[in-house]
């Protein structure tokens, strides 16, 4: 192939020198010019030929190469697994405290530690260039990658409890997509003759057998690298799956992140919310009233009254000898509640007819006597629900958790409606359990809500 490259190179320059030539010399050498184009006409058909004979065994030996690399890799795996000991404190040992472990070392390790594998110095080199980037030697990640295995669903699977397909009951369903760490396997199921793994679904934690493939020969598991990935911000790795739990470390942008399990999403119960204004201020915006754990906020067990004419609020409850304290305005918000002496009755009339109530002003907390209807059917106040915040809660510009805060209502505030109360489904809550690749490493939850961009993306370890 060389030597007809270096041909077709000699014939192009000499072509080249015939254009440049005087007329009456390319008259004189028109058959050496035919003579060399017709010499590169043969040697392009040649190279031509001599890539199709050769591109059946390139595409030989390379398979030759990957058949030889999967069966080496597949061997290594399993005899590492017998050792039951996790990647990263292996990794610290024979990379003795480097954060790289050299071909040397790796070599030694596989045909040592590893002689269950039966490798070779040879085959061992050969997963190491595969799995290396060839910058000095393999990272922790990327040994990871060579000794433990992963696979991933392209069709749903039901996984078991145990291998034998018959007798087996099923843990649950593997969906399309969800990552797998192979812990045994695979083996022939010896009745069906399917290939099954036993291992742990990352997105759960659940263990149990998988085929992996069904009984037409269809892949239900494929080969996928380890999983990793980055933070794409700043981000808080967490004690437990709770926002609430001890921060064990920030994360930066761009920091790889081991997967150890997750994504795992939490379905929120469904929480109770009204529109409306506080009576205090006439501050406008949302409020709980039930929480997703079914806590109630507040309650409109209370009577309640609206002033939809002007009238007084006084000191006892005979309006011929009463005094009185103060103005109540047409809009305001007042809260039946029991008087001093106990002499409240609901609808009471007075000696001159008048209907007569106890109240707490919502505007001021301040108490008295007001008339509901005058003796002459004067209608003062109207009955009206309310809420009364029973637990403090926020005044929210909107009903979503991370809306505005308007202000804290506190306990015995009243908020008027203004529509009937709706119930509200926040945004559900994603976990991702990762292990940091310091030394020593840290295990710890990323949080983030569906409704926000994920605080992590898959990445490929070669």
């Amino acid at each position: 192939m060389s030597d007809c490259a270096e041909v077709k190179i000699l014939v192009d320059k000499a072509l080249k020198a015939h254009e440049v030539l005087p007329s009456s010399l390319k008259t004189q050498l028109r058959e050496t010019r035919l003579d060399c184009a017709k010499l590169n006409s043969r040697v392009t058909t040649a190279e031509r030929r001599c890539k199709a004979n050769i591109e059946p065994l390139r595409v030989a030996y390379e398979a030759s190469v990957r058949s030889e690399l999967l069966a080496a890799n597949t061997h290594l795996r399993a005899a590492f697994r017998k050792t039951e000991q996790p990647s990263n404190k292996v990794f610290e040992e024979v990379a003795e405290g480097n954060s790289k472990m050299s071909e040397a070392q790796f070599d030694r390790f596989v045909v040592s530690a590893l002689s269950d594998s039966g490798l070779s110095a040879e085959q061992a080199s050969l997963v190491f260039h595969e799995f290396g980037n060839d910058n000095g030697g393999l990272t922790k990640l990327e040994f990871a990658s060579v000794v433990e295995e992963f696979l991933v669903c392209t069709k749903g699977v039901v996984m078991t409890q145990t291998f034998d397909l018959s007798e087996a009951q099923a843990v649950r369903k593997i969906e399309p997509g969800e990552l797998f760490e192979v812990l045994e396997g695979p083996a022939a199921d010896p009745e069906t003759e399917l290939q099954r793994s036993r291992g742990r679904a990352l997105r759960d934690g659940s263990c149990g057998w998988v085929s992996i493939c069904d009984n037409k020969g269809g892949i239900l598991m494929k080969p996928t690298r380890k999983p990793v990935m980055t933070s794409r911000r700043d981000v808080s790795l967490l004690e437990s799956f709770d926002s609430s739990s001890l921060e064990l470390q920030k994360v930066a942008a761009g920091t790889a992140l081991e997967l150890l399990e997750g994504p795992i999403e939490t379905s929120q119960p469904s929480e109770t919310h009204v529109r409306g204004s506080a009576a205090k201020d006439d501050a406008k915006g949302w409020i709980m009233l039930i929480d997703s754990k079914g806590n109630s906020l507040a309650s409109c067990g209370t009577t309640f009254f609206k002033c939809v004419s002007a009238t007084a609020l006084t000191d006892i409850a005979d309006l011929r000898k009463s005094k009185p304290l103060r103005k109540i305005d047409v809009g305001e918000v007042l809260e039946a509640v029991d008087s001093p002496d106990g002499s409240a009755q609901p609808g009471a009339t007075d000696q001159v007819g008048a209907q007569r109530r106890y109240i707490r002003a919502a505007r001021d907390s301040k108490e008295g006597w007001v008339t509901i209807m005058g003796s002459r059917g004067t209608v003062y106040l109207e009955e009206q629900t309310q809420w009364k915040v029973e637990h403090p809660l926020s005044l929210r510009a909107t009903l979503e958790p991370g809306g505005k805060v308007i202000r804290q209502m506190t306990v015995g505030e009243i908020f008027k409606p203004e529509d009937e109360p709706t119930k509200h489904t926040p945004p559900t809550t994603i976990g991702v359990r990762f292990r940091t690749q310091e030394d020593p490493p840290i295990v710890g939850w990323v949080l983030y809500s569906s409704a926000e961009k994920p605080s992590v993306l898959m990445r490929e370890v070669r």
